[in-house]
This record gives structure tokens, sequence and C-alpha cells, in this order.
């Protein structure tokens, strides 16, 4: 499948974007874009990041909330009761983590009792402490763990080097590939209340320009040994 693709040599991509290495790859291997709840490529998930983002989180997949059971009804709900106006535009973006509540005072929880995971808004007290003040939405964590092993039954993450060409375009060179199998579904739900697992929530977004409404799961890139012990590096920075 790779042969052809990974060796040491430079490429462009053809869009200024986060998800322009990513697309790139799918058009070098000759695989359309994907927006399904399925793997890229005959039942293995693609996932490329940047080396050079030593910081940056990857993707493990987008799931809006169990709508059907949460309190506010649609990412709409959310963006006219906890959204704030940007460019013109009234949106929510924000992180969620579990350990603590974000800026506008949304946080995670996983509630193992009922077998879901919560938004929920807190009021901030002393010592910085918090308590709970208004349900949000919910996840069914076996939706959640259903996705999880549909999408990364078996994935490639893709590592690139990138860098800016005169003409500001993006390129990049490959160098780094591991090959995972089998999450470990039950550290999914403990790296969640670690905040090593968090949801990004981008609501309100144009549907023609940014893609529409986006709620993504994404581990720290650090603690994905901890989710995915099954590996196998191929590293192209050695060839």
């Amino acid at each position: 499948m790779f042969c052809k693709v990974f060796i040491c040599l430079i490429y462009n991509t053809d869009i200024n974007a986060d998800t322009a290495i990513g697309r790139q790859v799918e058009s070098l291997l000759g695989i359309s874009m994907n927006n399904s709840d399925n793997p890229d490529y005959k039942g293995i998930e693609l996932k490329s990041f940047r080396s050079n983002r030593p910081n940056i989180k990857k993707n493990l997949f987008c799931k809006v909330p169990d709508w059907d059971i949460s309190c506010l009804k649609s990412g709409a709900a959310i963006v006219e009761k906890y959204g704030y106006v940007s460019g013109g535009v009234k949106s929510y973006r924000n992180t969620l983590y579990c350990k603590s509540p974000n800026s506008q005072n949304l946080r995670l929880n996983v509630n193992y009792l009922d077998s879901l995971l919560e938004i929920e808004e807190d009021k901030i007290l002393e010592n910085s402490e918090f308590k709970k003040i208004a349900d949000v939405a919910v996840w069914r964590l076996q939706s959640l763990h259903s996705k999880l092993l549909k999408k990364h039954h078996e994935t490639f993450w893709i590592e690139v080097n990138s860098r800016r060409a005169d003409d500001e375009r993006e390129q990049f060179m490959f160098t780094k590939i591991e090959h995972t199998r089998n999450p470990i579904i039950p550290q999914f739900d403990t790296l969640l209340e670690q905040s090593l697992i968090t949801v990004d929530l981008l609501l309100g977004r144009p549907r023609d320009k940014k893609g529409g409404d986006c709620v993504s799961f994404k581990i720290k890139k650090s603690a994905a040994g901890l989710l995915f012990p099954e590996s196998k590096i191929y590293d192209f920075s050695t060839l």
C-alpha cells in the first residue's frame, strides 16, 4: 500500500489548511476523502500529523452527542446558550476536559453508574473547586466505544515534517508510521477522566466555508500508547 509513496521525497500540499497533509496523503494513495464512520482504506484508518508540532493531539474520531437523551437537543442549542460572537458570527469553539471547566464553565464527566459521558455546566467555587449546576449533553459510553473500535481496529499514524515553501504552500516529507491495532476500551474512559483524551466542540461554523459543526475526540500524543499497546513503527528518517 505505502511502498510507492513513503520514500524520502518532498511533497506539496494543494490547500492551505490543517487538513492539508491528510488530504494530500489520501490523494497520493488514490483514496477519496472519507467523511463516513468507516475506516479510510480496506478496514484501515489513516491519520496524519506534523512532527514539528510536539504538543498537537491525535484525532481519534468525530461524534456528536446523543441528542435523543441530551438536555440540549442540538449543536445550535449549545451555541444559543453558551456561544459567543466572533467575526460577526455566534459560535462555540472550545475544548472540554474532565479535570476542570473551560472558559465557558463547561466540563466533561464520566458517569460510570449510567454509562454516560456528560457535558455539564459548572459553577466555580473557592480554592479552584467547582460543582455542577446544569446538564448540557451526553454520549452513551457504549456508542463511543463502538465508534473507537470501528474506526481504529487497525490504524496507520503517519508522521511528517513540514515547512513553508517560497510560494507559502506547505511542503512535507514522511518520517515515520506507527501501525496500531485493537485499542483497549476500558483505557478510553480512564484517559477521558485524566484529561488525556479531550473533546473539541466547533459549533456554529458556516457549512459552506468551514464544513459545519464538528465534535472531535482527541488524545495527547504522549498517551496514545496507553490506548493502543499493539504497535509497530516504520522509521523513514533513517533511510
